[in-house]
């Protein structure tokens, strides 16, 4: 599974590594696969994350866990709204397009080549995911009354 999402990673200039740790980090997956909790080892799966042994999001849960405090960039040191969406959007391109082969491995009228992710969709989710909760997109999908509790 992690070969096939490397390739077309890389296809879409993203640069995915394999961990270096020898058992999986506290995640959803375990639920599926530990036997501590009756999973099962014929499950695969990946976990997708931005660190390798630590996780450092010192705001991470918190109310400063917001848009101005989310850094991708090449150099890591000037956060960018269109340089994270546009790995966002490549991310999510590489991760369905994955899912797709893996889910239908004969070959069909769509290629999976040609699916890709909105950035302007994946740009407007970030900023309502971190910076306004009330924006048109969430309205339009979730419960108005639910919004005044976040």
């Amino acid at each position: 599974m992690f070969d096939k999402f490397s390739s077309i990673a890389h296809n879409l200039s993203v640069n995915v590594e394999k961990s270096s740790l020898s058992r999986l980090p506290p995640s959803s997956m375990l639920r599926f696969i530990s036997p501590t909790y009756g999973g099962r080892n014929d499950i695969s799966g990946m976990i997708l994350g931005d660190y390798n042994k630590f996780y450092n999001n010192r705001y991470y849960g918190s109310r400063l866990d917001d848009l101005t405090n989310v850094i991708y960039s090449v150099n890591k040191s000037d956060f960018n709204i269109n340089v994270t969406t546009n790995h966002l959007s490549s991310l999510t391109s590489a991760l369905v397009r994955t899912v797709l082969e893996m889910a239908v491995p004969v070959k069909s009228s769509i290629s999976v080549n040609e699916i890709n992710a909105n950035p302007a969709v994946v740009k407007d989710l970030l900023e309502c995911f971190l910076q306004n909760y009330s924006c048109n997109t969430f309205q339009s999908v979730v419960n108005t009354d639910l919004l005044a509790d976040i």
